[in-house]
């Protein structure tokens, strides 16, 4: 049975301030995991910081322990040491980390690609691209409406990271009603003001950042989860949200969270895991294999 022998907290930055961690195994096996805190998800960088700091207290637990229940205080310092623990497991196992979380997962997902502009778009559709994300930000609609006559087959999903109130929602997906969007993720910020608009309106409502403080009114409030494993603790726990979301009827997109390859490649064997056929949001654009040993990035 592995244990762990010792856990290395190393500072680094993905553009914002992130820990990686460095797993060893008392049969000399080492496994890495990523804490990147990011505003407006999970417990933060304060709150990471301090549970990062109680590390100590994993040595000489198991492996299956730490993958399950690190209990560190922090949803993002939680992922970091179960994902290191998988890691660390499935390559003494020469295995996808994939598998330790389902025998059957798949063995590629498919990836929406996140486009700026029309250009962008062509760019990833060459690549193999079904599915387009786009973040609202300054001349949206000239931007969404150049992006749809550029891939006019193409599904087209739309973020707007809560910047709406429930009345502009309304009234900007009723003007984008030509452009056929397969779903509106965060058009506001709050779940009831969510439920408000999918009450209104036909296109789907998916939620992101409410999912991590409350899943159960997440579930109720919208039509698609948006799942970023990284801010919502061990591995296991993204699944059995998805697990939840799916028995309710509801659809599930799982998500990097702009970290390094490491967290990423945790989000992708989550999606994998699913062997759902869906379309997530684990980089690049179309098939994303998955590799092993571990999550198949070594640092």
């Amino acid at each position: 049975m592995r244990r762990v022998a010792s856990v290395q907290v190393i500072p680094t930055d993905v553009g914002r301030p992130a820990w990686r961690v460095r797993l060893a195994t008392t049969d000399g096996h080492v496994g890495h995991g990523e804490a990147a805190p990011h505003a407006g998800f999970g417990s933060g960088l304060q709150a990471t910081a301090a549970a990062l700091e109680r590390v100590s207290r994993l040595i000489g637990r198991t492996l299956a322990q730490v993958a399950e229940a690190p209990e560190l205080g922090a949803a993002e310092a939680d992922f970091a040491l179960a994902l290191a623990a998988l890691d660390a497991d499935a390559r003494a196992m020469g295995r996808p980390l994939a598998a330790l979380l389902r025998a059957d997962h798949g063995a590629s997902v498919d990836s929406h690609a996140l486009v700026r502009d029309a250009a962008e778009a062509a760019v990833a559709l060459a690549a193999g691209a079904t599915t387009l994300k786009v973040k609202i930000t300054d001349r949206a609609d000239e931007r969404l409406a150049a992006i749809r006559a550029a891939a006019p087959w193409a599904a087209l999903r739309v973020d707007a990271n809560g910047r709406w109130s429930r009345e502009q929602a309304v009234a900007w997906l009723e003007r984008w009603a030509a452009l056929d969007l397969e779903w509106i993720e965060q058009p506001c910020a709050r779940l009831a003001d969510l439920a408000w608009v999918a009450a209104r309106t036909a296109v789907p409502v998916a939620v992101d950042e409410g999912v991590g403080p409350d899943p159960g009114g997440a579930l109720e409030a919208a039509a698609v989860m948006v799942l970023k494993p990284a801010f919502l603790g061990p591995p296991a726990r993204a699944l059995r949200l998805a697990e939840r979301a799916r028995a309710r009827g509801r659809r599930v997109c799982v998500t990097h969270a702009l970290e390094s390859p490491i967290g990423r490649a945790g989000a992708l064997h989550v999606a994998a895991a699913l062997a759902d056929g869906a379309v997530h949001g684990v980089g690049g654009a179309g098939r994303v294999a998955v590799t092993g040993p571990g999550t198949g990035v070594t640092p």
